[in-house]
């Protein structure tokens, strides 16, 4: 298992929003609220990569993204979309960086596989009410409380952020700015 993603934290009336929703229906979050912007697959041990990185995203102006609204993956994953073309482009440059293989582009739906989105919830996490899996009933009690907080806004990124997993979850370990 790579110890690594590659991630961006929303603002913090999103952040702050997500994470109450989340405290109240799950055991252990294992992860701070963020949109994915580059899976495990490919980010080696060695962190070479990260220079690649840097150098990329030296090149790429900051952008907005809009917030709109909740979706599911099947009836596994309830998530905020994030929509922008400019994230897009962002995901796919650091997937040609990286090249991870074929396999892992669908595994991690990568590449154009990729939906960026804020995962709210999952019915593989461990629900905090029962100690079993979250059911698809919780996810739709997470959802009406996200629409309730009115999710329609748009935000800017200017960096990104590395994240290692240590003492048993994923952390924010090394930020990389965007040329502003």
């Amino acid at each position: 298992m790579s110890k690594y993603f590659i991630g961006i934290v929303p603002p913090v009336d999103i952040y702050n929003a997500v994470s109450a929703i989340q405290d109240c229906f799950l055991a252990n979050k294992g992860v701070e609220p963020h949109i994915t912007l580059k899976a495990q697959s490919g980010l080696t041990l060695d962190e070479l990569w990260i220079d690649d990185l840097r150098h990329v995203l030296q090149t790429i102006d900051s952008f907005e993204v809009s917030v709109r609204g909740t979706a599911y993956f099947g009836n596994e994953v309830l998530y905020i979309n994030v929509y922008s073309e400019n994230l897009i482009s962002l995901h796919n440059n650091i997937y040609d960086v990286i090249q991870p293989s074929l396999n892992d582009k669908k595994k991690y739906f990568e590449s154009d596989y990729f939906v960026p989105h804020i995962t709210v919830g999952k019915t593989s996490y461990l629900s905090k009410s029962s100690n079993e899996k979250l059911s698809l009933n919780e996810l739709h009690q997470m959802e009406e409380m996200v629409d309730l907080k009115s999710f329609e806004t748009k935000f800017k990124v200017d960096h990104l952020w590395v994240y290692k997993y240590q003492d048993n979850a994923y952390q924010r370990y090394k930020k990389i700015s965007l040329k502003t």
